[in-house]
């Protein structure tokens, strides 16, 4: 894993070829974008954790699905979530 400007980014090789996964920098990316007349209209979270992947028990594994349903239904911050939903719209 390597940090750059655009975020944490790894390669991963597989059996078709290489695969760049990125944990994006959601500020450069907003920044970006706008220099390409691309603005962003809303950002909001999509999910607090992905905590529930590596939960072995359903009952906790419900628990934290719960935590990230109650996150988004109440506008929770999206800074704070591992997951964001971005929309934007293109200007010129």
């Amino acid at each position: 894993m390597q940090r750059t400007p655009r975020g944490i980014e790894e390669w991963r090789q597989g059996d078709g070829g290489g695969l760049l996964v990125r944990k994006t920098d959601i500020d450069w990316l907003v920044a970006f974008l706008g220099r390409h007349h691309v603005h962003l209209v809303e950002r909001c979270a999509g999910q607090f954790t992905e905590l529930y992947t590596s939960l072995h028990f359903n009952a906790l594994k419900r628990l934290v699905c719960r935590l990230n349903e109650a996150w988004f239904d109440h506008g929770g911050s999206a800074r704070l979530a591992l997951g964001n939903i971005l929309v934007f719209e293109k200007h010129g």
